[in-house]
């Protein structure tokens, strides 16, 4: 037994920059979780030969010949015949699969303009502005090198760019 950290990050915050420059503003939040580790998922050595259709990246890395143990820690695995759950569960389980968790991200980026009232006539609304609104646009920096969101290590997709426009008038 190896005690690898927490999977809760107990170091965590975020940064709010506004800038308005006449009637523009753009808001940019950046966030960031330090101090915390999480599992990669994987399939188990052996699981590409039981029929079941189920596939990892992490078997195109497993040992072929001699010497690949230096390069990887994926076990080599076997066919049916060959195959072992105990090795399986020990790979799974093993801390070559936790990586660090710690990040900073652009959470999301908000873009607004305030659109002119009338200055001379009584105004329609009091205000109103067209705004973008953009969320999820990635990481600036990760600990760990894998192609993995650290926020949803086991998600089968990361997650979604999301996008938001629109015009909000107030009476």
């Amino acid at each position: 037994m190896v005690y690898a950290g927490v999977t809760n990050p107990p170091f965590y915050g975020s940064i709010l920059n506004n800038i308005e420059w006449k009637r523009l503003q753009l808001s940019v939040l950046l966030s960031w979780k330090a101090g915390y580790v999480y599992r990669r998922s994987s399939l188990f050595p052996g699981m590409e030969y039981t029929g079941t259709g189920a596939f990892h990246t992490d078997l195109l890395q497993k040992w072929m010949k001699p010497g690949d143990e230096r390069t990887t820690n994926v076990p080599a695995g076997g066919g049916l015949s060959g195959f072992d759950q105990s090795e399986s569960t020990l790979y799974l389980y093993s801390k070559s699969l936790i990586s660090k968790g710690d990040h900073i991200a652009l959470q999301d980026v908000s873009l607004n303009y305030l659109l002119p009232t009338g200055k001379r006539t009584p105004p329609l609304f009091k205000s109103a502005r067209i705004y973008l609104y953009v969320r999820n646009l990635g990481f600036l920096w990760k600990a760990d090198r894998n192609n993995i969101d650290p926020t949803t290590p086991n998600a089968r997709y990361p997650q979604p760019l999301q996008f938001n426009t629109g015009i909000q008038l107030s009476i």
